[in-house]
Parts: C-alpha cells; structure tokens; sequence
C-alpha cells in the first residue's frame, strides 16, 4: 500500500492538521495491522502496536520529509515495536522444555516474515518511484513506456496503434527507459535500475 499524499497536503500534515492525519490513518491502518500481525500472531497486540505507530507517526509530523518517508517511518516503528515485543514475551515468559523449540519456531518465523517483507516494502517502495518517473516523462514517450511495459505490446504493436515507424517506437522506448533510470540514480535507486 503506497500513500499518495500531494505536496500541499504532506505540508497540512506537517503543520498538524487533523483532517490529513485521519487521512493517513485510514490509508495505514488496515495494511499495518495486517503487517504487524504476521509478526505477533496476537490481534489485541497488533491493534495496541498499530495506535501506538499512529500516535507517533502523529508526534514525529514535522520530521517527515515527504510521503514515502512517513509511510517508511510508520512500517519501521511498527516493525521494531513488534520485534520488541516478541523479545519481550519470550524473555518476560517462563519457559518450560518443550516451550523453548516454540518460542524459537516463533522468532525465527518472524525473522523469515520481516526478511519477505522488507523485500516487498522496498519492492513497493521502488515501483512507486518507477510509476513517479514515467508520469514526469513526456507525453509521447510516456505512452510509448505503458504501452510496452504496462500493456506488454511489442514494438510492432505499438507502431501500429500510434503510427509511427518501427525504428521510432524502439528510439523512444529506450529514450524513455534511459529517462526513467536517470531519475531513479538521481532519488539514489542506482543499484535497482
């Protein structure tokens, strides 16, 4: 779940309006709960770990450096404040014999959960970056990037449908495609493109 907020409106945010936080705790609740819970299997935690995100996410407004830095922080917090608590439980538990081989079923499950889903997040993270980056594109050499990647037409297909010359379509692709890794080196997703 990516958060589309616009400058003006992360700026309101900023400046404490509340219509905006129950904008972003509407568009977070429901996918960080989801989240948290795969890491405390408990639905009375998850919901405590997910209002307390929220109320920080509310307390750190004004450091937020934009949307996707707020999203990153609240899947953060959330994260970290489970992995505290499962540390917690099983430190704070006594545990018997046949206890332990569950609790460590447990964390290890959670360690393989964060592992896929930081992969997801940051999988996310850059698709919206990619999506950013077509939208700025022009025109022209924006159709012809969907058309490619989004719709999976060849060359020959796309030609046909804009009729334009084969060799035009191929410059423009990868025009676009040189346009679109440009700008993801330039938000420091050079490695990813």
């Amino acid at each position: 779940m990516i958060i589309h907020l616009n400058e003006r409106s992360f700026e309101k945010f900023g400046e404490g309006d509340e219509k905006i936080y129950k904008i972003v705790c509407d568009l977070l609740e429901a996918p960080l709960y989801v989240f948290v819970l795969n890491y405390v299997k408990r639905k009375d935690a998850a919901e405590d770990i997910v209002a307390e995100t929220l109320y920080k996410l509310w307390a750190n407004r004004t450091k937020m450096k934009g949307p996707m830095h707020l999203q990153r922080f609240a899947y953060l917090a959330a994260k970290n404040m489970a992995i505290d608590l499962l540390k917690q439980v099983s430190h704070e538990k006594t545990l018997q014999a046949g206890d332990v081989g569950q609790w460590e079923e447990l964390i290890d499950e959670a360690k393989t959960t964060k592992e896929l889903e930081d992969a997801e997040f940051t999988f996310s993270l850059v698709m919206k970056e990619i999506e950013e980056q077509v939208e700025r594109l022009p025109s022209k050499l924006r159709q012809v990037f969907c058309l490619r990647f989004k719709e999976g037409k060849d060359i020959g297909e796309i030609a046909e449908l804009t009729g334009t010359a084969l060799s035009t379509v191929y410059n423009q692709c990868r025009e676009a495609c040189e346009k679109v890794r440009k700008g993801l080196e330039e938000k420091g997703l050079k490695d990813l493109s």
